[in-house]
């Protein structure tokens, strides 16, 4: 087999466990699913999983981040803007994508299941790092625009985590997500546009 198409199997087959290992968990539960059952709902070997997954928490996590890394490759940079304006065009597509329900399950499961809350954190940082990078690589950012790219980032990272950690009662996830990303760029807005940028 050709190391290209070995790479492409090995992906299908990672992507595959991590997709499976999602749905089981969202339609039982994970105390109702077991690396068993993941393996033969695809079916692969035990030992095939383990080699790629540790657990079945890794395994559902590894899922929201490839769906967000899949729609961060179809995001379409504006051609003139700066970085609030590709901030805000990001997040807009991510939004429009499911994102905000995306991670509104993860924070749900990580209260659900203790064992997943480290792998759940773990899914909203490499989140946030994979759209700043795919902007920093889009803008080509020098140093005074890295650090304002970290400042944006960072405000929305700290809005969305510390809403969706200890949500109020009654309160939808998504709803938190979408409010606490449009209140971020609100804020940034008003804080960058009086020096003209």
């Amino acid at each position: 087999m050709k190391p290209g198409l070995r790479e492409a199997k090995r992906e299908a087959t990672r992507r595959a466990l991590a997709s499976t290992a999602y749905e089981l968990v969202l339609a039982r539960g994970f105390d109702q699913v077991t690396v068993d059952d993941i393996t033969s709902a695809i079916p692969v070997s035990r030992r095939t999983f383990s080699n790629y997954f540790a657990n079945k928490e890794e395994a559902v996590a590894a899922r929201p981040v490839d769906l967000v890394r899949e729609q961060l490759a179809s995001w379409v940079p504006p051609e003139d803007g700066d970085t609030l304006t590709a901030v805000t065009s990001v997040v807009r597509h991510l939004l429009a994508g499911g994102m905000p329900d995306m991670l509104g399950t993860i924070f749900r499961l990580s209260r659900e299941h203790a064992s997943f809350g480290p792998y759940g954190r773990d899914v909203l940082w490499t989140v946030w790092d994979s759209v700043s990078n795919r902007l920093r690589e889009e803008l080509a950012v020098n140093d005074p625009e890295s650090q304002r790219l970290a400042m944006i980032m960072g405000a929305a990272y700290g809005l969305v985590s510390s809403r969706l950690q200890d949500p109020a009662p009654g309160a939808v996830p998504a709803a938190i997500v979408r409010e606490s990303l449009d209140e971020a760029l609100t804020w940034m807005r008003t804080l960058l546009k009086p020096d003209g940028r």
